[in-house]
């Protein structure tokens, strides 16, 4: 049987943020993008048939920059072990204030979490029952960490910058690790964060780093035990 030329694809070289050298499109089995046309950027998260352990999101998308992880994206992905998060990035949300985030509710396997400075907030959930993950950095541009962004998680130790002016509440309820430290480099609680975050919780503020070590009390419904 004879096939003319140019009904032959070439085949897809992959690069290491799944995308392909010679057309440009994402390997299906890695990441989805999903274009806003008008801001002309990019959202990202898994695609359709996603296996991936390990991804890294690159910082521009067709010559566009991606700057978001849309609502669910990489919710349920058992696979995933560790996320890097490209240069451009801006958020965890899809950007409607009506709906909620859970961009990877269920990563039971996610072990690495590698956030990009330029972060400026965390949506509802993102993190949610991801019970590997056990340590995280907060970038020093991040503003806003919605409700239960990171409950069910398993950390020993957090560091809050002081750029944080928005906090919902639960952010780390139900940690598995029952003597979690939360070091905060403000000197007190700002307004704009939900008490329910210092309940329960080994609390250091004016800390200079997540290093600072565990005071010797809980923070209980705001009263130092």
């Amino acid at each position: 049987v004879l096939v003319k030329q140019e009904d032959i694809s070439p085949a897809h070289i992959l690069d290491e943020y799944g995308l392909c050298t010679l057309c440009g499109e994402a390997d299906p089995h890695y990441l989805r993008f999903v274009l806003n046309t008008e801001t002309q950027t990019y959202s990202v998260g898994a695609g359709a048939g996603f296996d991936r352990e390990t991804v890294k999101i690159p910082d521009t998308f067709k010559g566009l920059p991606v700057v978001e992880v849309f609502e669910n994206a990489f919710s349920g992905k058992k696979t995933l072990k560790s996320i890097t998060f490209g240069a451009n990035i801006t958020k965890i949300s899809n950007g409607d204030s009506s709906k909620t985030s859970y961009a990877f509710y269920g990563c039971e396997n996610l072990q690495e979490v590698v956030l990009n400075e330029g972060l400026q907030e965390i949506g509802l959930g993102a993190f949610y029952f991801c019970s590997k993950l056990s340590e995280i950095t907060i970038p020093s541009t991040l503003v806003k960490i919605d409700y239960r962004a990171f409950s069910r998680c398993s950390f020993e130790s957090v560091y809050i910058p002081s750029s944080v002016v928005r906090m919902g509440n639960l952010i780390f309820g139900d940690n598995l690790n029952t003597d979690l430290v939360i070091n905060c480099a403000a000197s007190s609680e700002p307004s704009g964060w939900s008490k329910g975050n210092m309940t329960n919780n080994y609390i250091s503020w004016n800390s200079k780093d997540e290093k600072f070590g565990k005071p010797t009390y809980k923070v209980n419904y705001g009263v130092e035990n």
